[in-house]
């Protein structure tokens, strides 16, 4: 009845999301035709990319000048082997939309896309699509819309700013972002920052999720960081620099329908922390059978329900060193506490720091399960733990610091939780940024604009 293996089981099932959600590497891309355009020249060979695909079969290059605006809508689709950029982490516009159709092997670099009347991306069924610093920002619709597709964004980058969600990815798809080269930043988006349904991710930050604003007229939760749903599986680890979910009005993470997310840092592979704080009613919230790994180095704070909510048989294991469960419960909610775990609910709690909420550091309601150990909890509204009769409690802790309204059953931790370090097999982003830069240079090197390059 304790979790006792909810953590070995997490930790199991992140291991295979690992090596199914690896970012694709691309094929070892060879063109045979190279193209240039040149959007300020109605005269040019190539006067739009659009003009330039008219052209292309597989293994085509395109290369716009950097600091160029085209303005139109393009689409890559049935194509093979297609690759779109510029000089080397510099950028140019799409006043537009770009659309991805059952495509392969597809690379975009350094485009801004801006579209007044739509999207800014669309991927269908398409599969190896990589962005490397592609921005998506201050579009009518979403940044970055995914559907049956395989999707990385590498470098940096930005989904920021849109009339909708920043990147949705649904139909069993799969996005990876590995930013190797600095930010990915997906805020200001309306709904969801980031919204997965029946789908994987696995990131790997520097990755700012903030602002996201929640949709007045929307059937499902709103304006989370990050939502998943229809059994979705995630992975944020701060890799590359620090993970911050900020400001997110309902809610920094949010897990349906038997969804999973595994998260954290301060570890030797993933040495920086997380941030998840004020974004609205809860930190993390997980509901009808979700599953939450937090694996160190996450404070989660300033909430006024809870930092984190399991409900209707959900699951959470709060692992490892450096963990904060601080100032949440800051509002009027009855139930306000640090960790809130209701309706047949299990909570894994072992060696964080459980301070300052407005209620207890945990709660337990109808029929909730807690195993907590380790933990050091201090200056909680409603004592370190309360819980009703209906739930159990396993932990180390003494009987006078639990809280005054504790009615659970109690009882000493067993021996069988696992402890130690937290170890995964890291992507080889080194051999994917090589890759980006070994396109980037085949483009560029055979260029032919139709003006006289600068001196």
């Amino acid at each position: 009845m304790i979790p006792r293996l909810c953590s070995p089981a997490c930790l199991g099932a992140l291991v295979s999301l690992c090596l199914l959600a690896g970012p694709a590497q691309g094929s070892a891309q060879q063109f045979t035709q190279f193209f240039a355009v040149d959007c300020s020249n109605p005269a040019a060979q190539f006067p739009t990319i659009s003009s330039a695909l008219a052209a292309a079969t597989d293994g085509t290059s395109i290369w716009v000048p950097p600091g160029q605006t085209c303005t139109e809508n393009v689409t890559i689709g049935y194509l093979r082997n297609i690759a779109i950029g510029t000089d080397w982490a510099q950028t140019f516009n799409l006043n537009g939309s770009l659309t991805i159709q059952s495509s392969q092997t597809i690379e975009i670099q350094g485009m801004v896309v801006t579209n007044p009347h739509g999207d800014g991306i669309n991927v269908n069924n398409s599969t190896d699509v990589s962005f490397t610093f592609v921005q998506s920002v201050n579009n009518s619709g979403m940044g970055l819309a995914i559907a049956t597709s395989n999707v990385t964004i590498g470098g940096a980058g930005a989904f920021s700013n849109n009339g909708g969600r920043g990147i949705n990815a649904g139909n069993n798809s799969l996005l990876s972002v590995v930013a190797w080269g600095g930010n990915v930043d997906i805020s200001n988006n309306v709904d969801k920052g980031i919204n997965l349904d029946r789908s994987v991710m696995m990131a790997f930050g520097t990755m700012t999720i903030t602002n996201t604003h929640a949709q007045s007229d929307s059937t499902t939760p709103t304006g989370s960081g990050i939502a998943e749903f229809g059994g979705a599986k995630a992975g944020l680890f701060a890799l590359f620099g620090p993970v911050t979910i900020t400001g997110n009005e309902g809610g920094g993470i949010l897990l349906w329908e038997s969804s999973e997310i595994s998260t954290g840092g301060n570890t030797t592979w993933a040495p920086y922390l997380e941030t998840i704080q004020a974004n609205g009613p809860f930190g993390i919230s997980s509901e009808f059978g979700g599953s939450l790994t937090v694996i160190g180095g996450v404070t989660i704070s300033d909430h006024t329900t809870a930092g984190i909510s399991l409900y209707g048989n959900s699951q959470a294991a709060v692992l490892y060193s450096n963990n904060q469960i601080s100032h949440n419960g800051t509002g009027t909610d009855s139930h306000r506490a640090g960790i809130l775990v209701e309706q047949g609910s299990q909570l894994y709690l072992t060696d964080a720091i459980i301070r300052n909420n407005g209620g207890p550091g945990v709660l337990g309601l109808t029929h909730a399960t807690l195993d907590i150990e380790g933990s050091n909890f201090s200056s909680n509204a409603g004592g370190a733990v309360a819980c009703d009769k209906s739930s159990v409690l396993e932990t180390d802790l003494p009987h006078p610091v639990l809280g005054s309204a504790n009615s659970c059953t109690v009882s000493t931790p067993g021996k069988l939780h696992a402890h130690g370090a937290f170890s995964m097999n890291v992507p080889d982003w080194k051999g994917m940024k090589a890759h980006s830069l070994k396109v980037n240079r085949m483009i560029t090197s055979h260029r032919r604009p139709s003006f006289a390059l600068p001196k």
